[in-house]
């Protein structure tokens, strides 16, 4: 069943258990909603799953999830870093089923990490962030070699030494790809905290130009994004838009940075932005939320931790572009239509597309367990600019796994995620990254997988599958900008990134939910190099290949 529009409004402290009329069901998000056909609920479409697909592996300071086709076999991987153990490596199968290969690539204390194909040969590497607590030490760069033909191990070869990343080590918690002069080579932004462990480590963010020859160029200071904030995280996008990537850096302590592209190498500050806020920012993820082709803004806030306090309380915000440099800004408890401020310790951030509508949806990672906070789920609705709390569909404890000794007690501590389609049947599952839990150091955490079944149901929500090829833009197409029509509906717009939040990297590969639109459907990409590609896909569930410059 699908709820269809908002019938009431339930006040703010009022006392209701129910809805008025049949067919009305009363949400957590304090309004009623009438379904389509006056029936019943479905049964709850992301269930629990993490453990019979083997990846509730147990992690004390689980920070970084990478997802990607790293052996490149048609099926979404995972890469999970755990500072001070070994990272995770977790193939899939092809039905969402996980095993861990032998040898996971590692600094030895990782914690950001991202994956994209900055060599442009076809498949995902790694750039790994080293640091974030401890000794501050050098991130590292490992390039996919593909699988040994004898082992059929993935191997990875480290040419940090050939990438010339420098002789410092930082303190490294967030890697954003992007393509910020537009010649075709994915850049890296490496976002750098405090050294909260020695005080002696620059806390300078970092910029590193793509050469093309498996080196880097650090470029930050004399690009002007050098920022000395306190930074956990980063996002590119297009503000104006003008075809240059510019970049949003959050900060924990003092005011957000919004970087303006000048298209020659160099960036300016945004002057008197709304993004300066909110304050305690953690997380960012760029989308097109509203599906008007101008890329909005979701910036996380870590209120009520408890370290800081300095901190305001504010809520996590979503930054509506209003294009020529312009956003305004929507709270999260106006998106939810509740009456008080929704705040939270937020940590973990991610976005996707759960419930397959083509509008967003937000995952929120409580950072501190230990004060009652838990993970938050907000849905889009079918109303414009309304979304609905519908953390209760993963608000529960993990089953225990055979070792007998127990989890730590639920909620658990969540940084990275990622929404992604684990087991290819053209839905969207939830990825959940836990540890970290510092005051509790010794005692394990599970991570999570909430699978979807929407697919599953009668009338499955319509999708496309696009894996786009740059060829004079960067292969991935970081940075490109997708909309789709169908024969009726309003638009969907994606936004290409591999950032989607905080510490977390989404695959290449685009799927892209449609709603009730029915096809055919017209398909158009504008690549970051200029050039626009226009095919027409004839029905949902398809998966389609776009090259830049070719046929499809």
């Amino acid at each position: 069943m699908r709820l269809i529009i908002v019938v009431a409004v339930v006040c703010v402290g009022c006392s209701r258990d129910e809805c008025d009329g049949p067919g009305h069901v009363l949400k957590s998000d304090g309004n009623c909603y009438e379904l389509d056909d006056g029936g019943v609920l479905p049964a709850p479409w992301l269930v629990d799953d993490g453990l019979a697909a083997g990846l509730q592996d147990r992690q004390n300071r689980n920070r970084g999830l990478a997802a990607a086709d790293f052996d490149t076999d048609g099926d979404i991987d995972l890469y999970l870093t755990n500072p001070g153990d070994p990272a995770v490596l977790l193939r899939n199968d092809g039905t969402g089923t996980f095993s861990e290969w032998s040898e996971a690539p590692s600094t030895g204390n990782d914690t950001a990490v991202g994956a994209a194909d900055f060599d442009n040969d076809g498949d995902p590497d790694l750039w790994v962030g080293c640091g974030g607590w401890g000794a501050a030490c050098l991130d590292a760069v490992f390039r996919n070699d593909g699988l040994d033909p004898i082992t059929g191990d993935l191997r990875f070869t480290e040419v940090s030494a050939d990438a010339d990343l420098g002789t410092a080590g930082r303190q490294a918690f967030g890697v954003a790809f992007g393509d910020f002069d537009n010649d075709g080579l994915i850049d890296v932004f490496v976002s750098n905290k405090k050294d909260w462990s020695h005080g002696t480590t620059s806390s300078a963010d970092q910029l590193f130009h793509n050469l093309g020859d498996g080196r880097f160029e650090e470029v930050g200071e004399r690009a002007g994004v050098a920022g000395l904030g306190d930074s956990h995280n980063a996002a590119w996008l297009d503000v104006e838009p003008d075809g240059d990537l510019d970049l949003f850096v959050p900060v924990l302590f003092g005011d957000n940075h919004l970087y303006i592209n000048q298209g020659d190498g160099t960036f300016t500050p945004a002057p008197d932005t709304a993004l300066a806020r909110p304050s305690a920012a953690f997380g960012s993820a760029a989308m097109d939320y509203d599906n008007d082709g101008l890329v909005d803004l979701v910036v996380s806030a870590t209120s009520g931790s408890g370290w800081a306090p300095e901190d305001p309380g504010e809520e996590t915000v979503l930054f509506h572009n209003d294009g020529g440099g312009a956003f305004s800004v929507i709270a999260l408890s106006e998106l939810l239509g509740a009456g008080a401020a929704r705040t939270m310790p937020t940590m973990g951030l991610t976005v996707g597309d759960l419930n397959l509508d083509g509008v967003p949806d937000f995952f929120l990672g409580n950072g501190e367990p230990v004060s009652g906070a838990r993970n938050a789920l907000v849905i889009s609705t079918p109303t414009a600019g309304r979304w609905s709390d519908e953390s209760a569909l993963i608000d529960q404890p993990a089953s225990q796994d055979t070792d007998p000794a127990p989890y730590r007690s639920y909620p658990y501590r969540t940084h990275g995620a990622v929404m992604i389609d684990v087991d290819g049947d053209r839905d969207t599952d939830l990825v959940v990254g836990n540890g970290g839990m510092n005051l509790v150091p010794d005692t394990e955490e599970p991570n999570r997988l909430f699978r979807s079944a929407l697919s599953a149901t009668s009338s499955p929500p319509a999708t496309l599958l696009l894996r786009l090829q740059g060829t004079h833009s960067n292969r991935d197409g970081i940075g490109a900008l997708v909309t789709i029509e169908g024969s009726s509906g309003g638009p969907v717009t994606r936004f290409v990134t591999r950032a989607t939040g905080f510490t977390c990297s989404g695959p290449a590969e685009q799927l892209i939910g449609l709603g009730d639109r029915p096809g055919p459907y017209t398909v158009r990409v504008a690549w970051p190099h200029g050039s626009t590609e226009t095919v027409t896909v004839q029905r949902s569930g398809l998966a389609v290949d776009i090259v830049e410059g070719g046929a499809r």
